[in-house]
């Protein structure tokens, strides 16, 4: 593929769906036709871009500061530890349930005593 390619290969977010605001994008990120979009079109070509490519395709396509400020959330994120963050979330997720000391609940006390 010639240098500039790249450029028109996949229309940025603001053309494909025109509707979303870019203070929004995230909220699209799993709903739907935005979310295939984004998971099998977007990610993977915006991942493949270095950052070059990135600041000629945003200058082609007149994306705004807050275009630019909304993509971030596709950046690669230098330095995250996601073996931490996963540990972090699955704590979250953890504290919805009761905890193991927690009183037993009728239905097991009463299964006890049978």
């Amino acid at each position: 593929m010639p240098a500039h390619d790249f450029l028109n290969s996949c229309p940025p977010p603001w053309q494909a769906f025109p509707d979303i605001a870019p203070q929004d994008l995230v909220a699209y990120l799993k709903q739907g036709l935005t979310e295939a979009w984004f998971d099998q079109r977007w990610r993977p070509f915006w991942s493949a871009l270095d950052e070059q490519q990135r600041e000629a395709y945003l200058q082609h396509w007149s994306a705004s500061p807050a275009w630019r400020d909304a993509l971030s959330v596709f950046s690669d994120h230098e330095g995250t530890d996601l073996e931490a963050e996963w540990k972090e979330f699955e704590q979250n997720l953890n504290r919805g349930s009761p905890p193991t000391s927690a009183k037993p609940s009728f239905w097991q006390r009463l299964l006890r005593r049978l």
